[in-house]
């Protein structure tokens, strides 16, 4: 089973008119939005222009893709949930339709060493071999970076040396499969190359290798609508 690792991100509160809205900021739905394109393509669903060989650039499509995502793990915490949501919301814009799932055990409560331990273990032995026993091909955790560093290494058996900027890393076999960075400048995901990209795939003289998603790529929701369609009052 193919597990993807998504970092979630951090709400906000704001007082307007008397009243405490929390949201999630822009910025760090710009990194879940990407990593939704990221995981996409990973999974042989959307071509990116991809850096080759450090000069040229060329639209690919991943030759070995990962199975497509079955379910969203998170925590009942508003970080988390709100984060699961928009790439829930993201992935079925990109035609994934993605359920989302709490869970107690991802609510930002893994705090030492001793507990990190117990909680990967019951984690991993309470739901995700239960999901593959039932047939799921691809989980995706959305969970803060402590937590999803106690996975990956429950996972791997290696101890986690995350670089902060890294906002998602599947693990397929228990290897590192991808790891992807949303500064990465060797995948274009936004801007001028994502009309590039819709030019190439929708014009006349679509490649052969990208005919099969004419007509069907959209672009991403844009991140200040969706902090505004995620952005909820805070009860008194």
């Amino acid at each position: 089973m193919d597990i993807t690792l998504i970092r979630q991100g951090l709400c906000q509160t704001e007082t307007e008119n008397g009243k405490t809205f929390e949201f999630l900021p822009s910025n760090h739905i710009t990194d879940i939005s990407k990593s939704s394109l990221r995981l996409a393509y990973a999974c042989g669903e959307r071509p990116l222009f991809v850096n080759k060989d450090g000069e040229n650039w060329e639209i690919s499509v991943e030759e070995h893709p990962q199975a497509r995502p079955d379910v969203i793990l998170c925590g009942e915490n508003s970080n988390s949930l709100k984060s699961a949501h928009i790439l829930r919301r993201q992935l079925y814009r990109l035609g994934f339709k993605v359920p989302v799932i709490k869970l107690k055990s991802l609510s930002e409560s893994a705090l030492s060493e001793e507990y990190l331990t117990r909680f990967h273990t019951k984690l991993i032995q309470n739901s995700f071999n239960s999901l593959e026993k039932r047939g799921l091909k691809h989980i995706i955790v959305m969970a803060n970076q402590k937590e999803l560093n106690a996975i990956f290494t429950a996972l791997t058996g290696k101890k986690s040396h995350q670089n902060p900027e890294v906002s998602m890393r599947i693990i397929q076999d228990g290897k590192l499969s991808y790891s992807f960075n949303p500064a990465d400048p060797n995948y274009i995901t936004e801007g001028m190359y994502e009309t590039m990209l819709f030019h190439h795939i929708n014009g006349e003289h679509c490649p052969k290798h990208l005919k099969r998603f004419k007509g069907k790529i959209k672009g991403l929701l844009e991140e200040t609508y969706l902090s505004q369609k995620f952005r909820t009052e805070l009860k008194r």
